[in-house]
């Protein structure tokens, strides 16, 4: 997606520079490469160095490149100290507004908001604001400000700018410190160092993920793979149930007119489905859901409903509790990749086979097929068995972690553990008659929600990939 966005923002300039030059691959498709890595370091030069060297490794790895032509890494500018995210000067406030200051540090909501007397939460900034007729600045100190619930932004704050104060790195978070636990060793030896802790009674909302340190730590899984540095991870090939229930929708639409297009082979009409095999989305309609699309290989949406994996292939099965695995693999082709929860796993001891019926899922693409591709399974306790990884037990809310450290050392607890808790940071909400107008939000950084993939999805037009309710 990078790439794309990068690719596409980069054509005027390419455009600009190759106008008075005949064209050809050969003189538009390199200098559209070297482009595509300028505005990357232009746009995100706070990006580590390993980002930009992924980014050159897709630019060269296209078999459509030409002969001889190499780009090269752009060089991070990333820096420990300062801020990674452009900033805007502070203006002064106009008639009737005010500029307030918020420190998550140092900060103490009864103050006044002033530079020397800043507030604590960005929440009582936002109460304070809209007392103010006009419209005022919020200025975030450097620091992580850890949000409770979501910032609900609405037409009472038409004109209102947030930003980081200038040079200083700020972020907005939706995770909640690991502080005020007590680890315990579970297993240390043999050069394992894997902790226990209770999150029992401490109002943890599950544990959605784990990061430290800012870099998202690894739900147990099989095969071991990183996706901060590997991508996806996943490697072995399993056996799958086709969905067995009729591929019909409960009402087919096709609409005679309008013509939605005049050619000749296909896209002539506007058709969709509703119900049937899309029941699994929300709304349970749209274009895959019919039985006349088109294009592509296209069939109406299905997915299996079953996978099945020997021992060969997942040496830890079978496992003691299956029910909290999440299976993820690819679409056939790599166009989409899947999620799927397990209702249950069942175990032949003759063959080794362990068969995982799936209680939800496969609604993250909107293509039917009959299997899965690559995959890996992840959140099962027996596959936590290397550094950075991580379980956590819903029924006894006790949380387990491989820390990445010499054997015998705890995990801290000082605040660099983390767990995501909100699905979204800022909601902006107007309506047509009353609209937000002139929000801004300038150099400061979002982070740490908590996965999404098993929320409800939904097909915007005729888009193959759905996206999460409320999205839809």
């Amino acid at each position: 997606m990078l790439l794309l966005a990068v690719v596409a923002m980069a054509a005027a300039s390419v455009h600009a520079q190759l106008q008075d030059t005949p064209a050809s691959r050969e003189t538009f498709d390199c200098p559209m490469r070297y482009l595509a890595m300028e505005y990357a370091a232009e746009l995100q030069p706070w990006r580590p160095s390993v980002a930009f060297s992924q980014l050159a490794a897709a630019l060269n790895g296209t078999p459509e490149k030409p002969p001889g032509c190499t780009v090269e890494p752009a060089v991070s500018m990333g820096v420990a100290g300062g801020s990674r995210f452009r900033h805007a000067a502070l203006a002064a406030p106009g008639p009737g507004s005010v500029m307030l200051f918020v420190d998550a540090v140092h900060g103490s909501d009864s103050n006044d908001g002033s530079i020397d007397s800043p507030l604590l939460t960005i929440d009582a900034a936002l109460a304070a604001s809209r007392k103010s007729p006009g419209y005022d600045s919020i200025v975030l100190r450097a620091g992580t400000f850890y949000q409770k619930d979501t910032l609900v932004l609405g037409a009472e704050d038409t004109g209102l700018t947030i930003q980081a104060y200038p040079g200083e790195e700020v972020w907005i978070s939706g995770a909640r410190p690991l502080t005020g636990v007590s680890w315990k060793p579970y297993n240390v030896s043999a050069g394992r160092n894997i902790w226990q802790a209770s999150l029992a009674g401490m109002g943890f909302d599950g544990v959605p993920g784990l990061r430290y340190n800012g870099t998202r730590l690894i739900r147990a899984r099989f095969p071991n793979s990183n996706p901060e540095t590997d991508g996806f991870g996943a490697t072995f090939n399993a056996a799958w149930t086709p969905q067995s229930a009729p591929r019909v929708p409960s009402v087919q639409i096709d609409l005679a007119q309008p013509v939605r297009n005049t050619s000749a082979s296909m896209f002539q009409t506007f058709t969709a489905g509703v119900g049937g095999t899309c029941d699994r989305f929300q709304p349970d309609a749209g274009y895959w859901c019919s039985v006349n699309v088109q294009g592509g290989g296209s069939v109406i949406y299905f997915v299996p409903t079953a996978m099945q994996v020997t021992q060969s292939i997942v040496p830890n099965t079978p496992y003691k509790n299956a029910s909290t695995a999440v299976i993820q693999t690819w679409r056939p082709g790599h166009w989409a990749s899947w999620m799927f929860t397990v209702a249950d796993a069942t175990f032949n001891a003759s063959s080794g086979t362990t068969n995982f019926t799936f209680s939800a899922g496969g609604f993250q693409g909107s293509r039917g097929e009959n299997q899965g591709a690559e995959t890996y399974i992840e959140n099962v306790f027996e596959e936590l068995d290397a550094p950075a990884e991580w379980f956590y037990d819903e029924n006894s809310q006790v949380l387990y972690l491989w820390h990445n450290a010499s054997s015998g050392t705890a995990p801290p607890t000082d605040g660099t553990l983390v767990v995501p808790q909100l699905r979204h940071l800022i909601n902006v909400s107007g309506t047509q008659a009353v609209p937000v107008v002139g929000l801004s939000l300038i150099g400061v950084g979002l982070r740490d929600t908590r996965y999404t993939y098993m929320d409800p999805h939904g097909i915007p037009s005729g888009g193959d990939w759905p996206v999460p309710c409320p999205c839809c």
